[in-house]
């Protein structure tokens, strides 16, 4: 529990000087207390229960500094813990929603189970098998065949590229004669 207050510190303290000033007494003989009274007040087993606490924070200060010192007090008495036992109640969705989940998958597996092994609707005819294998060979041979025409056409556009840089020759200049 947190409660939140204003004190003027200064105010206090000039009041706390008055008094001793007033009764000739020596200066460390006052002290500036902020005493807090806790009271709870409640039930155990039926029964009201009324509990009070002190706490006490001495401010100590030094010319200009006002700082709290170590607070002073103790809990609050005759605190208990008790384990309280109570029957978990569940609504209907969460009593029927457990046991119809399981029920429909069982169902489900029976369904799957009966499917895959008391009819052939899930089974692959040799037919079905050979076209399966017929498409992998064919991807492959497809991949084959891409392959070994894009090596063919690097290596002659690098053939290509090695005759680009010389002069063409006429036929004239090979010898010819033009006719």
């Amino acid at each position: 529990m947190t409660t939140l207050f204003e004190w003027n510190v200064s105010e206090q303290y000039l009041r706390v000087e008055n008094i001793s000033e007033r009764l000739n007494d020596s200066p460390d003989s006052t002290r500036l207390l902020v005493v807090s009274t806790v009271k709870t007040d409640g039930a155990i087993d039926n029964q009201p229960v009324t509990e009070a606490a002190q706490y006490r924070l001495p401010i100590e200060v030094d010319e200009a500094v006002f700082e709290p010192a170590s607070m002073q007090g103790s809990a609050l008495s005759d605190s208990t813990t008790r384990q309280i036992t109570r029957q978990q109640t569940y609504v209907p969705l969460w009593r029927l929603g457990g046991p119809t989940t399981i029920i429909f998958d069982l169902l489900g597996l029976i369904g799957i189970t009966y499917v895959q092994v008391g009819t052939e609707l899930l089974s692959i005819s040799d037919a079905e098998r050979s076209f399966v294998t017929f498409q992998t060979e064919r991807n492959r041979n497809r991949n084959a065949i891409e392959r070994i025409f894009r090596e063919f056409k690097y290596r002659t556009s690098s053939f290509n590229n090695c005759f680009s840089h010389a002069q063409p020759e006429t036929f004239e200049q090979l010898g010819g004669n033009g006719e």
